[in-house]
């Protein structure tokens, strides 16, 4: 694995998972298209940050912890272990 891929997307996660959107922004072009699981692809900064706000209004924390890095310029897909602790105390993982 890459090693600066493998390190920028550690700090990616952790700026993510902090909560701190803008700055987890600033690792997307401004037009980039993020997909996860059966939704509709998001497209762009404006679009992104409209998409991922109102996801922390309900989370305690989130904590990704990543498996599986791949990288071909310009796609980059990362495959994580995600624990969230919803506002209601409840804890959810998924991969």
């Amino acid at each position: 694995m890459d090693i600066n891929l493998q390190a920028r997307t550690t700090e990616f996660l952790q700026i993510f998972d902090e909560g701190d959107v803008d700055a987890a922004l600033l690792f997307f072009a401004p037009r980039a298209v993020v997909r996860t699981y059966n939704t509709a692809p998001v497209i762009g900064h404006s679009a992104l940050r409209r998409t991922i706000l109102p996801c922390f209004a309900n989370l305690l924390n989130i904590h990704h912890e990543p498996l599986l890095l791949w990288a071909q310029d310009p796609l980059c897909i990362a495959e994580c272990n995600v624990t969230i602790t919803r506002a209601d105390h409840a804890i959810a993982s998924v991969r």
